[in-house]
């Protein structure tokens, strides 16, 4: 397969894309929106950190398979917010979680609360394309590294180096210097996860992608 695929992370709202082209590094950009992303219809696939159907209540199945699987590294899966929260007109915290807990009696994580314009986005955009698919980064290089979880935290010296080992076994080589200025100040958690969703992207579209809770439908799984 030759066409370009993306793996796609958040990053001072905006969207940080690291793009494979056949399997090995091509290019990373920041992007002001999804959108902008989406725009190129080339990209076969578009797996972005970031969740992508939310649930009516309570949690996800996707969400606790995914800390299962990941052990040790767990705490990085977050429960998302109910579907109530993609009107846009839930703009306070406080309200949305109050709101939550009077029609459920479980609260909203204001981790998850505070992704909600990257959720909304991501939501809107992966009804109606069908290249979007959600992944997670730490589920992605669990699923790299034969199934262990990273041994080190991904904001450290050693997770780092460990992640960029495991994208460098598996063919993704990051330049050591990236000459754009807007792309050199990317931070490397972000553009290393980013890298990690790429690779999710390119095992989805050669179909030698999995998924929890399974791979029968696109929206509330977490693909790797």
């Amino acid at each position: 397969m030759n066409d370009p695929v993306i793996g796609v992370d958040g990053w001072k709202g905006k969207w940080v894309g690291v793009e494979l082209l056949q399997g090995k590094f091509f290019a990373v950009q920041v992007f002001e929106s999804l959108a902008e992303i989406a725009e190129n219809p080339k990209r076969a696939v578009i797996a972005v950190d970031v969740p992508i159907g939310l649930p009516e209540s309570g949690p996800r199945e996707a969400d606790a398979m995914a800390r299962k699987r990941i052990g040790r590294r767990s705490s990085s899966v977050f429960n998302p917010p109910p579907a109530f929260v993609l009107d846009a007109k839930w703009k306070n915290y406080r309200e949305a979680n109050d709101e939550s807990k009077k029609r459920s009696r479980v609260g909203i994580s204001a981790q998850g609360f505070a992704l909600m314009k990257n959720i909304r986005e991501a939501d809107a955009l992966a009804r109606e394309d069908q290249r979007f698919h959600e992944v997670h980064p730490e589920v992605t290089f669990c699923a790299m590294n034969e199934g262990k979880p990273p041994e080190f935290p991904k904001k450290s010296w050693n997770g780092q180096a460990e992640r960029i080992a495991l994208l460098r076994k598996h063919g993704i080589e990051i330049p050591t210097e990236l000459s754009d200025p807007a792309v050199g100040v990317i931070p490397p958690d972000d553009l290393l996860d980013a890298a990690a969703a790429a690779w999710s992207a390119n095992r989805i579209a050669q179909g030698k992608a999995d998924a929890v809770p399974d791979i029968n439908q696109r929206l509330e799984r977490i693909w790797f």
